[in-house]
């Protein structure tokens, strides 16, 4: 009897966790949206939704424009430690996928082709002509070769950013979509994940002043990671095995000694061979959050290509 008594005392408390979790998760989430509901770039129409970019920096004579794509279940707000440094000498353009950040959603699935084409009717919308320099971090890496693959008179230079490689999706991805589902469907719910999200690596990295609107919208954006991820962890991706543009690698430092890090090491290394013009960059830190915590490394990476691609005075006369 006293052991019924127990198990009962642990199920109402679990109860009572779970109902006071839901209740600080719907309140948090509805105050947040609130605090962060504007936009601080520029909403173009596509398909009639609403997709946001944020456009810095003015464009120089015979630049490419530089274009950040981020990872998935990510926004615009991730290349804020790297994208002010761009803009000092070029125009750079963040921007939020369907569904992420201040981007309305979609009710096509998210795959990479659907993903691309908004890319390029929301540049198209925005007056943004090519030529592009396409920098992709993570997912994002697999997204701006997916554009050049789609529109490659449009990209005249690549910088892949600790990017994600296709062979990564060969393998059985069940238990990767089953784990998000549980994070989204359950943990989320209750507010672990809010929680948690307090002490990310990428919100620590943050100056104080802007972690709070960070850590809102990587909330807002978890609901979305899975429907941006099932598509490529579903089917793989297809791509070119080469390119015919400048490309630089830039990859987080090498951790030896983990077996899942070496891998990820030779798929970095392996990228070198997609163009015959390709340069590799380590950053200093083996965090896997390189734009938060070496964001210098990957501006001067970016700026360094950008002035290959950008003629002379002399030339443009």
């Amino acid at each position: 009897m006293i052991a019924l008594y127990c198990i009962g005392g642990i199920v109402a408390l679990i109860l009572v966790a779970i109902i006071l979790g839901a209740s600080y998760e719907i309140v948090a989430s509805q105050r947040a949206r609130a605090k962060f509901a504007d936009a601080s770039g520029e909403l173009v129409t596509i398909n009639n939704r609403k997709l946001h970019l944020n456009i810095m920096g003015e464009r120089r004579a015979g630049q490419p424009v530089v274009i950040l794509e981020s990872s998935v279940g990510a926004n615009s707000l991730d290349w804020q430690l790297v994208q002010p440094t761009i803009a000092e000498h070029a125009q750079v353009i963040s921007y939020d996928r369907a569904g992420n950040g201040w981007s309305e959603q979609a009710s096509s699935p998210r795959t990479p082709q659907a993903i691309v084409t908004d890319l390029h009717d929301a540049l198209q919308s925005a007056g943004v002509e090519p030529p592009y320099l396409m920098v992709g971090h993570r997912y994002g890496g697999l997204y701006v070769r997916k554009y050049q693959e789609h529109f490659p008179d449009d990209v005249i230079g690549l910088v892949l950013v600790d990017s994600s490689h296709p062979d990564v999706f060969e393998d059985d991805s069940s238990s990767e979509i089953n784990r998000l589902q549980m994070n989204v469907n359950v943990f989320q719910r209750v507010g672990i994940v809010r929680y948690v999200t307090r002490n990310n690596q990428r919100v620590t990295l943050l100056p104080d002043n802007r972690r709070a609107e960070y850590a809102a919208m990587m909330m807002h954006d978890n609901r979305n990671l899975l429907p941006e991820a099932r598509h490529i962890l579903e089917n793989g991706i297809e791509l070119p095995a080469t390119i015919d543009i400048p490309l630089i690698v830039v990859s987080r430092a090498e951790e030896d000694d983990i077996a899942r890090e070496r891998r990820w090491a030779e798929y970095q290394r392996d990228f070198l061979a997609l163009s015959s013009d390709s340069k590799h960059i380590h950053t200093e830190t083996s965090k896997s959050w390189i734009l938060f915590a070496e964001p210098q490394t990957i501006s001067n990476a970016i700026l360094d290509l950008l002035n290959d691609l950008t003629p002379s005075s002399e030339d443009t006369k």
